[in-house]
């Protein structure tokens, strides 16, 4: 959260004043945003945010939390709301030919449950929705270093697609 929250500032400190089109994909609670309207609301005026999940939970809650703050923080930021599958957003925008549609992409946790071949075929089809210049970022949890995963797999049957550096940088 930490880490995403702060990248936001920097990309947006840089842009003088444009807005900033991003999509948050399988986006929870987007804490991030959440933080980011708390200690800088007038950087997260510069947002036109959309949230893309496949569960409605995740997606009232993500709004009601960031509408909350918008009203408290007399926030501008923009806020749409995507209930589908990743797969299905990226067929129905091919579809639609929505195309270069965001600066920036973001992505942390659905990847620890895609196959390689699953997660170059939403890579590929997230890089045709960014802008020129747009950035994709991408996290999935780590083989290199990952002490919980004994536990995880053995107590909570909680399986996950770990991949190394190399793997995330192919």
């Amino acid at each position: 959260t930490k880490y995403l929250k702060n990248f936001l500032k920097r990309v947006i400190s840089k842009r003088n004043g444009s807005n900033l089109d991003i999509l948050s994909v399988a986006c929870g609670p987007v804490m991030e945003i959440q933080e980011l309207i708390k200690e800088d609301t007038a950087q997260s005026n510069a947002i036109n945010l959309t949230l893309l999940d496949r569960e409605i939970l995740a997606l009232n809650y993500a709004l009601n939390s960031i509408y909350e703050l918008k009203v408290k923080h007399v926030s501008l930021l923009e806020l749409n709301c995507v209930q589908s599958s990743i797969q299905d957003f990226l067929v129905r925008s091919v579809k639609k030919n929505k195309k270069k549609a965001f600066d920036i992409i973001y992505s942390f946790g659905l990847f620890d449950y895609f196959d390689e071949t699953i997660a170059r075929f939403v890579i590929r089809g997230l890089f045709k929705m960014l802008k020129p210049d747009g950035i994709l970022l991408i996290a999935n949890v780590s083989m290199d270093n990952n002490k919980y995963r004994s536990f995880l797999e053995f107590s909570m049957e909680w399986y996950l697609v770990y991949r190394s550096v190399d793997d995330m940088s192919r």
